[in-house]
């Protein structure tokens, strides 16, 4: 399994509790691309319209687990403008 894969994985694992997973696993889809800048992924949760983004940013101290200014990946919502009726 590739870093990307194992990323992806470990996302779903954080946003889901433990009882929802299997209720909701056919609500999720990972979408991915190659583009010149490296791949990139997005999260859906096509039960809700919730999207997010596997990004690269500096970590912060959390218990001990990532250490100051360590490379960290994370899920970061995609925050989509509210629609507007005319």
């Amino acid at each position: 399994m590739g870093r990307g894969a194992t990323a992806i994985f470990a996302g779903l694992a954080v946003l889901l509790p433990g009882g929802e997973a299997m209720a909701q696993q056919a609500c999720w889809q990972v979408a991915s691309s190659n583009s010149s800048g490296g791949p990139s992924y997005v999260l859906v949760n096509q039960c809700t319209g919730q999207t997010w983004q596997l990004v690269k940013t500096k970590g912060v101290a959390q218990n001990g687990t990532v250490q100051l200014n360590d490379w960290v990946w994370i899920w970061e919502p995609i925050n989509m403008p509210a629609a507007t009726n005319p």
